[in-house]
């Protein structure tokens, strides 16, 4: 029995100083960044529900996609209401070291 070897080859390492400089994006302000991101929690839902009513029509032609989004509006209500229970909980710290 032989194995031959495979022609997969790996990109040669760069170092870390010839690497670019990824920089976050430049979205403003605290406030808007929250506002952002709750307009794209709050877009899912409305697609989810557009594609439910689209499906119990029988205008949509794959079951899938109204199951991705659903999903995917779910994943993202829960992912925020995890982070403001996270801020409150924060909040609530801070309040308690003052006192």
């Amino acid at each position: 029995m032989s194995i031959t070897p495979t022609r997969f080859m790996l990109p040669p390492l760069t170092p870390l100083s010839q690497r670019p400089v990824m920089k976050p994006p430049a979205t403003g302000d605290f406030g808007a960044v929250l506002r952002n991101a709750l307009a794209e929690v709050n877009q899912a839902q409305l697609d989810s529900a557009r594609l439910d009513r689209m499906l119990a029509q029988g205008e949509l032609a794959h079951v899938h996609e109204a199951v991705i989004a659903a999903e995917k509006a779910t994943l993202s209500l829960e992912l925020t209401i995890q982070i403001r229970n996270k801020i409150l909980d924060a909040y609530q710290e801070i309040m308690r070291m003052t006192t």
